[in-house]
């Protein structure tokens, strides 16, 4: 009978995750994609929002990258440090609600923004 019982424990421990854990992921958008007039012509540029968050905060960096940047295919803007906090697999960046709270899923973040009067939403996917 003992041993039924830890079977049945095992089994239900085994079938209980705990909760997923961002620290020590990063994350990456693309938020903005634009066409830029060159004395050639023209060039696509596209900004991503990545989120790398370590264990009591989150280092939120734009990322311009495209072939508008001579010279330089990426150029980073300065990341701006935040405090976070997680609750039922949903994360809370205190002071940055570009995107309002983000929802863990499988590899990914996913979050909204509001554009021209309507929700979009944003998959923020896992870079490592």
């Amino acid at each position: 009978m003992k041993s039924i019982i830890c079977f049945l424990l095992f089994i239900t421990l085994s079938y209980c995750k705990a909760e997923d854990n961002p620290i020590g992921r990063t994350y990456k958008v693309q938020v903005r994609a634009y066409c830029q007039k060159t004395t050639n012509g023209g060039c696509m540029g596209y900004t991503d929002c990545i989120l790398t968050f370590k264990k009591e905060t989150v280092i939120v960096t734009y990322n311009e990258r495209g072939n508008c940047n001579t010279g330089n295919n990426s150029k980073p803007i300065k990341g701006i440090i935040y405090k976070w906090k997680l609750k039922n697999g949903i994360i809370h960046i205190y002071n940055f609600n570009i995107y309002g709270d983000f929802k863990m899923e499988k590899d990914m973040l996913s979050a909204h923004r509001k554009k021209n009067d309507t929700w979009e939403r944003l998959d923020f996917k896992l870079t490592k």
